[in-house]
């Protein structure tokens, strides 16, 4: 350790600069004086010692300290502590650099320098997962380096097993939900398991359906491909694959997953008729129950609540053939064949009998949208049954 004699000089005497001196004693002595000017009689600590192959140089003035490291040329140097040193919100600097979208140029030299892409902020969001949207090159270089270095975030995680701890999102998930289709190329080349839930019990097939974008239906196609497991699995809340496409009225996206086989037979895969009607979707429903005719499916009309009735709801939507087509099916012929056998569900039809859609509401609706007597579904079951009675007679 060199001790340096650095004094304090009266300030009617100071010189308020810097001397072009390379001398150490001679800088910090021009320090001190200014310091001591500007601001109260300060104490300057200094100290400098070698470690390894570096000489560490250290200041204090009062309570603001700084150190620094100086090497031999020929060192490589290890940038790695001070690059992951955690800001605001506990941002990295390469999450501040992704997040404001700087180029893939900056984001190599700062991983060269041992920047690690998946450390989490306050949030629980990982430089990696931020990157897949917002920096979509420059994800592919950091899932490559990722998997060639073996990196590890702080808690010895590797990247095929990082979740981001606010939704539990791995990668794929992210993948999906940003449509970017390289990405998940490269996870499913990985064989990585298509089907984990994250927090929200959605698999990326999910989250995709959830998410409208461009190339919604190529992600899609590009995980089902994959495994088509997906296509009977549930959220959290019960959704299906195909519950996701009603609510959305995708028809491009339920002509998708229909090719992929999903069980019409389970109580979840028959809720999306429903929940299409609801909304008025009105060419969604009818598709869906063209494909379950196609498939020789029976009862998709059939809800677990008896109360959602999607015949009686169709109403609602004042569309004709859709009430039609929808009360065929269920009676398995065409209305113009109607049977004595046939009159109870009919009539229960017209009168509306749930306890979600009384009677005078879906009357008054029908009548509200000016449709003539050809149009009004209503009118037309009342005059099959006048017929069928005349029939009887």
């Amino acid at each position: 350790m060199t001790v340096l004699d650095v004094t304090r000089v009266p300030q009617d005497d100071a010189e308020l600069k810097f001397r072009n001196s390379t001398s150490l004693q001679d800088n910090l002595q021009d320090l001190l004086t200014i310091t001591d000017v500007f601001g109260s009689p300060q104490t300057v600590v200094y100290g400098t010692f070698s470690h390894d192959q570096r000489t560490v140089h250290f200041l204090r003035i009062e309570d603001t300290a700084c150190a620094y490291d100086i090497f031999p040329t020929d060192v490589r140097i290890d940038l790695s502590n001070t690059l992951n040193i955690t800001a605001a919100e506990g941002k990295t600097v390469l999450g501040k650099i992704v997040e404001c979208h700087f180029d893939l140029e900056t984001v190599k030299q700062l991983v060269q320098y041992g920047a690690n892409p998946l450390l989490a902020d306050i949030h629980g969001n990982t430089i990696i997962h931020s990157a897949l949207c917002m920096l979509p090159e420059a994800a592919l270089y950091l899932m490559e380096e990722c998997l060639g270095r073996d990196l590890r975030n702080a808690d010895g995680v590797a990247m095929l097993d990082l979740n981001d701890r606010m939704d539990g999102n791995k990668l794929i998930h992210t993948a999906a939900s940003c449509g970017h289709q390289m990405a998940l190329a490269k996870l499913l080349d990985l064989r990585i398991d298509a089907t984990v839930p994250n927090a929200y019990g959605c698999t990326p097939a999910h989250v995709a359906a959830v998410v409208p974008l461009i190339n919604t239906i190529s992600t899609m196609k590009q995980l089902l491909d994959y495994d088509r497991t997906p296509v009977d699995m549930t959220d959290r809340n019960g959704g299906t694959l195909l519950m996701w496409a009603a609510k959305t009225g995708s028809i491009d996206m339920l002509d998708l997953i229909m090719k992929y086989k999903p069980n019409l037979t389970l109580p979840a895969n028959r809720v999306p008729l429903y929940e299409a009607v609801q909304r008025h979707y009105i060419e969604w429903a009818k598709r869906f129950l063209q494909h379950a005719i196609d498939a020789g499916v029976r009862e998709v009309t059939r809800m677990e609540d008896a109360a959602d009735d999607v015949v009686i709801m169709s109403l609602k939507c004042a569309d004709f053939e859709l009430s039609k087509v929808l009360l065929e099916y269920e009676l398995e012929h065409r209305l113009e064949e109607i049977t004595v056998h046939d009159r109870p569900r009919i009539e229960a039809v017209l009168k509306a009998s749930t306890s979600k859609i009384p009677q005078v509401p879906v009357e008054l609706h029908l009548q509200l949208k000016g449709l003539s007597e050809g149009d009004n579904f209503l009118t037309y079951l009342r005059d099959l049954l006048a017929k069928l009675k005349d029939n009887e007679h």
